[in-house]
């Protein structure tokens, strides 16, 4: 069995004519353009307004340049800038 071609069963998935994961791997995008894709098809039926800040963080990685990122677990799930 395919697992790409396979439907996922979360309902904020297979509500799409087409599956983000088929749609990303059509297109060969990369791992933070295939996560805002996903965060984007799926905010308004699971994460609301916490997918689409998810989404707005990798967009603004892929804006300022692949700039790295890192998470401060002494200040719990901030992200801040690595120079």
């Amino acid at each position: 069995m395919d697992p790409v071609q396979t439907k996922v069963d979360p309902k904020h998935y297979n509500k799409h004519k087409i599956q983000p994961i088929n749609f990303i791997l059509a297109l060969g995008l990369g791992f933070c353009e295939g996560n805002i894709i996903k965060y984007i098809c799926r905010y308004k039926d699971k994460g609301g307004k916490e997918d689409l800040l998810k989404a707005r963080k990798y967009i603004d990685f892929l804006i300022d340049g692949g700039i790295k990122w890192v998470t401060d677990t002494s200040i719990g799930k901030t992200m801040k800038k690595v120079k």
